[in-house]
């Protein structure tokens, strides 16, 4: 039972560990994407496997800017409030991942299973996700007296419509494309059987022709 308990406790030490370590690369392609785009649109090198330190989306920055904006212009309330709640859905993604994560990297890198680069990483982005919730209900109560406390409910909803109609589309794909393989297999199966019909018939000929 003794060696049982252990190998139970390997086997989740091991899926802890891949947790954590999917969290961070999944976090690091989307740095990387992200900057990879940004640097071939101003046309310079890519740089952005150098940058180690956690990159807020971008909507983030665009939230800022537009509010600066707003400030000299007549930005629609309606547009902050927009941008705002973009701000919101794509910061959901991380959040999620630290939700569900968070608590089992904290207990790996306790027992000593991950790496003090890897922790840093993870507690910046957990950082980062705390100021963001609390940044965006208060800039929510400043658009809006009282939407603050609605705000991270309304971004889950649309975050959760958003990858239903991912899957939908991505179901419609799918069923497009068995469809298209079961037509070309028809296809191919009505062309076989064609050609062993004219190979049967040019045998009939043969044998008549010499019968004959």
């Amino acid at each position: 039972e003794e060696i049982s308990g252990k190998k139970d406790d390997g086997f989740l030490a091991a899926a802890i560990l891949l947790s954590a370590v999917i969290l961070v690369i999944l976090v690091g392609l989307y740095m990387w994407r992200r900057n990879k785009l940004a640097s071939t649109a101003a046309g310079s090198s890519d740089n952005s496997w150098k940058q180690s330190a956690f990159t807020p989306p971008a909507e983030r920055e665009l939230y800022i800017e537009l509010k600066k904006k707003s400030l000299n212009s007549t930005v629609e309330l309606d547009d902050l409030k927009k941008m705002l709640m973009r701000r919101a859905i794509n910061t959901i993604p991380i959040l999620l991942s630290l939700q569900n994560e968070g608590s089992s990297i904290e207990r790996l890198y306790k027992r000593g299973m991950l790496t003090d680069d890897m922790h840093f990483k993870v507690k910046e982005i957990k950082a980062f996700v705390d100021q963001e919730f609390q940044d965006i209900q208060l800039e929510a109560d400043e658009l809006v007296e009282g939407w603050g406390a609605t705000i991270w409910q309304q971004a889950m909803q649309f975050h959760q419509i958003l990858q239903r109609q991912a899957e939908s589309k991505n179901d419609e794909i799918r069923t497009a494309e068995e469809e298209k393989r079961k037509v070309e297999l028809q296809k191919k199966k009505e062309k076989e059987k064609a050609k062993k019909q004219a190979a049967m018939k040019d045998t009939v000929s043969a044998k008549a022709a010499t019968a004959a």
